[in-house]
């Protein structure tokens, strides 16, 4: 049985942390709860 070869745009991705970890800082600064993970990110760690 083969593994699934499992690639991700690296520049995407890391685009997609930073304005999440921004939208996170913001939520911290204001007392609000934290943003869900978006499901780019989460497919990106769950394929």
């Amino acid at each position: 049985m083969s593994k699934k070869s499992h690639y991700i745009d690296n520049k995407e991705f890391y685009a997609a942390i930073v304005e999440y970890k921004k939208k996170v800082r913001e939520a911290e600064a204001s007392g609000e709860s934290m943003p869900p993970v978006t499901e780019y990110i989460g497919k990106c760690f769950l394929d």
